[in-house]
């Protein structure tokens, strides 16, 4: 039998760092995705004129984790 695991969300809204270049998006998705896979974890990143809101889904364990973002 395989163990049941409680899935969560988070949705958070931030705001980018000055300096930040829409630019390195690809690059920091390119990381992070790799990343949120190995932990089971989803994410939904929207971005749009220095702000971006984030879906997380995953794990209860991991995801109250993100909490301190």
């Amino acid at each position: 039998m395989i163990a049941q695991r409680e899935y969560f969300q988070l949705i958070y809204i931030s705001a980018a760092v000055p300096g930040f270049d829409e630019l390195e998006l690809p690059a920091l998705l390119a990381v992070a995705g790799p990343n949120n896979k190995a932990l089971s974890i989803t994410v939904m990143p929207l971005y749009h004129n220095h702000s971006s809101i984030q879906v997380l889904t995953g794990p209860k364990e991991l995801v109250d984790g993100f909490e301190q973002i």
